[in-house]
């Protein structure tokens, strides 16, 4: 309470003390807190609390013992239609399969239909936890046939998977020639640097955007669709790369904190150290450690780009959604195109770091509230971050990522997979051209990248501050 009543960006709306239940499970005291915030959000707060400090990403804290849970796929619940509008299926679709996992290596492949978990049936209340139950191997029955509406599933096949895998958040990079044009791809599925003294992710994103403007490519795809978020010093790092006509006193953000914090900062000159620390951050010219150390020059791509288009979902948030904010005004003012193509994102405009004490063993606990509020260098006007419903496809240019589902899906990279054709369209002059499976034949029931909307959606690597601490 005493962390949430300082730190909490909407501390103002906490409950009166005398109605908190102090001898309540932990837990749920901490959701006793996150009423005003549930209300905001549809009942999700962002807002959560951990056990223990495993789960704390590497460039959050000094030691991390985590164990992943990551079994080498993600996957999307769907329940099949039939022409009477009746359940005839439910499965879980593989949405990609991650390189050099057991389950790339035993045949999984995206479009697969998973129909049982342990010889038990996917249904509609176990299609999202069969495959997170904390078990060392997992038997998986599924189908690399396409579905018959009326017969079901009809050729399966079963392999073993076992949790453990850590993911490179690049899963794909590529330059590709269309109407004699060069279009850069990237897919890129979490802002995470992966480990703090040599930041390997960010490292080797800086050389790919060094290859773009070396190779000459002016239109970029930036493919953002499983994105869930992460750090915002790798957020930084890339929109450094991307910006047009970069400049180090230029802003990169803006955060923004509760009232009192918030108070004390404006009383402040901008000059100020302690101000220039909390709300600004300004692109630069090298990936570096928080220590200084610089590891990779970051190129200047965004000079050379004459468009940027971003592939998005509803799984698409926060530090992703930050980048494309943080973009768009400095492409408006140099006459330079955003485009956005798919769905529409989360709409996380909030961020969090993580507060704990590092060598008490009676307490574990781990709190990611809430903490800030993220601008683009238009701050304080209003459009600095009205993105809290989302940012949405631009018109005509609505592309759902399992439209092509039920006729088999292409997989990501081929320029014939649904949402990579309709971005090339959009930085060509085309148009959307592909069949679209009947509407309401298909039902969407969550995903598991919605453990990415459970975790660190857009974080700092701030170490457990307790306060200001403004001379």
């Amino acid at each position: 309470l005493d962390s949430m009543s300082y730190f909490y960006l909407w501390n103002d709306k906490l409950p009166n003390e005398s109605d908190l239940s102090f001898n309540s499970d932990p837990y749920d005291f901490f959701d006793s807190l996150l009423g005003y915030e549930a209300s905001l959000y549809d009942g999700y707060p962002f807002s959560r609390m951990e056990g223990t400090h495993i789960n704390i990403p590497k460039t959050a804290i000094a030691d991390n013992s985590a164990t992943s849970s990551d079994l080498g796929f993600e996957f999307i619940g769907i329940y099949f239609m039939n022409q009477s509008g009746a359940v005839a299926y439910v499965a879980n679709v593989i949405t990609y399969v991650k390189k050099g996992s057991l389950a790339e290596t035993q045949g999984l492949k995206r479009g697969y239909l998973i129909g049982k978990v342990d010889d038990v049936k996917i249904n509609e209340n176990n299609w999202y936890s069969a495959l997170l139950q904390g078990k060392s191997s997992y038997k998986i029955e599924y189908a690399t046939n396409q579905i018959d509406l009326e017969k079901g599933i009809t050729e399966t096949k079963t392999i073993n998977v076992t949790p453990g895998y850590v993911e490179n958040p690049i899963f794909l990079d590529s330059i590709y020639t269309v109407n004699n044009r060069s279009i850069g791809y990237v897919m890129y599925n979490s802002y995470e640097a992966g480990g703090e003294s040599t930041l390997p992710y960010d490292v080797e994103l800086s050389k790919i955007f060094s290859r773009f403007k070396e190779k000459g490519v002016k239109d970029l795809i930036f493919d953002l669709r499983y994105n869930g978020g992460g750090l915002v010093r790798s957020a930084k790092f890339i929109t450094s790369a991307l910006v047009p006509n970069r400049n180090t006193e230029n802003l990169f953000e803006v955060k923004t904190y509760n009232s009192e914090i918030q108070g004390q900062l404006d009383r402040l000159p901008d000059t100020n150290v302690a101000k220039i620390s909390w709300m600004y951050e300004y692109f630069t010219d090298n990936v570096e450690t928080n220590k200084g150390q610089v590891l990779a020059s970051i190129p200047k791509l965004g000079d050379q780009l004459d468009n940027l288009c971003f592939i998005v979902t509803g799984n698409t948030a926060s530090a992703s959604e930050l980048t494309i904010n943080a973009l768009k005004p400095y492409y408006s003012n140099t006459g330079k195109n955003i485009y956005i193509v798919g769905e529409t994102t989360v709409g996380k405009n909030v961020g969090s770091w993580a507060i704990y004490e590092e060598n008490n063993t009676r307490n574990t606990y781990v709190l990611w509230p809430i903490t800030f509020k993220s601008h683009n260098k238009l701050y304080p006007a209003a459009e600095s971050s009205n993105y809290a419903n989302g940012f949405s496809p631009d018109s005509g240019w609505k592309t759902e990522d399992l439209d092509m589902l039920p006729y088999g899906l292409q997989e990501l990279g081929n320029k014939d997979e649904t949402m990579l054709k309709a971005a090339m369209a959009r930085l060509t002059g085309g148009t959307k051209s592909y069949t679209k499976y009947e509407s309401g034949r298909i039902l969407k029931r969550g995903s598991s990248l919605d453990r990415k909307k459970e975790n660190n959606l857009m974080y700092t690597d701030r170490k457990d501050i307790k306060s200001l601490n403004i001379k």
